[in-house]
Parts: structure tokens; C-alpha cells; sequence
């Protein structure tokens, strides 16, 4: 039983890796609109930054920041916003969960004309969750749905504290499936 957890705990993480492979081919020609990013881990919203620069600058929505920051605190240095447009970013004060980043994150592009290709940014093992839980949201969407990508900052599977994390991630995980089985579909955030 443990070592299939352990494979579980594995899996995670590959198939954030396999997320990023295809958003990165899928973005090579064509960037996103928006990019989103899940706060909770470090190097996140700087990776966030490096991708709207490769992009020449996409919307950038920050999920999940701590209420005393804003765009200056959370980039103090003029380096950090080089070439980019402080007026396109977002940030989002209210999320304190992944349920909370992806509904707060859906109700931003319904209230955002125009944002069609969304790339969501965070770490690896943090991204097949955060995948399952926008599918179940954008389901009733159809075909008017923005398609959505998922670009996974590659962890190190070896080190300690993040073993923790994916083995606490893979719970989550359960957790969220569980959830989401009886999830009624009302998303409005106010």
C-alpha cells in the first residue's frame, strides 16, 4: 500500500511535467492572453515574469497574494518589471486555497473580455489538481470555453521538503476528487 502511494506521489509529478511539454509546444507559435499564477511556493510569479517577457507581455493575473502586497512590494526592483506593463497585472487578494485561485481565476476571465488562452503557472506536482478542478468548473463552458494550458515549475523530487509536499499533495489530491463528486457547479466568488 505504501509503495503504490509512493508510485501515486511519482505519477503526480510526471504528469505536470507532461502538462508542461504540451503547453510548451502549444505556446511556441502562438503565446496566451493571460497568464495566471498560484501563489504558494517559491519562484512562481518570477517564472511568471520570465514567460510574459519570452511572450512580449500577456495579462498576468497573481492568485492568492498575502492582502499587504501589490504589484511594487511583490516586484521591488525595476529589473523585476523590465519591458513590462505594470498596468496588465491582476492580483487577487481573496484566494486562500487551490479551489479559491481556480474560482477566482474563472470568474477574472468571464469578467475579462478577449482572454482566450490561458497559461497557469505553478509547480509540478501542484498542477494535476489544479487541472482537474478547472475542468470541472469550464465543463459547462462547452465550446465557448478558453483552453487553458499548465506549465509546472520543475521541483526536486529528491530533496526532503519537497518529497513532503508531494506526499501531502497526492492526499490533497484524493481530497479534491472527493469533493468535486458532489461539486453543484455555482462558481460566482464575490
Amino acid at each position: 500500500m505504501v509503495f503504490a502511494y509512493f508510485v501515486f506521489c511519482t505519477y503526480l509529478v510526471l504528469q505536470g511535467d507532461e502538462e508542461t511539454k504540451r503547453s510548451e509546444s502549444s505556446l511556441f507559435n502562438r503565446p496566451p492572453d493571460l497568464i495566471v499564477v498560484f501563489t504558494g511556493d517559491k519562484g512562481r510569479i518570477s517564472f511568471a515574469l520570465e514567460k510574459a517577457r519570452e511572450y512580449h507581455q500577456s495579462h498576468i493575473f497573481v492568485s492568492g497574494v498575502y492582502e499587504k502586497n501589490t504589484v511594487n512590494t511583490l516586484f521591488p526592483t525595476s529589473d523585476d518589471l523590465r519591458n513590462l506593463d505594470s498596468n496588465l497585472f491582476d492580483l487577487d487578494y481573496a484566494s486562500r486555497n487551490t479551489f479559491e485561485n481556480v474560482l477566482n481565476t474563472v470568474n477574472y476571465i468571464n469578467r475579462t473580455k478577449g482572454l482566450n488562452r490561458i497559461l497557469v503557472v505553478s509547480h509540478d506536482y501542484h498542477i494535476p489538481r489544479i487541472k482537474l478542478v478547472m475542468e470541472k468548473l469550464m465543463d459547462s463552458k462547452g465550446e465557448n470555453a478558453p483552453t487553458f494550458f499548465y506549465w509546472g515549475l520543475k521541483s526536486d523530487t529528491s530533496a526532503w521538503r519537497n518529497a513532503k509536499i508531494n506526499v501531502k499533495e497526492s492526499f490533497k489530491i484524493f481530497r479534491t476528487i472527493a469533493i468535486l463528486l458532489f461539486w453543484e457547479g455555482v462558481y460566482e466568488v464575490p
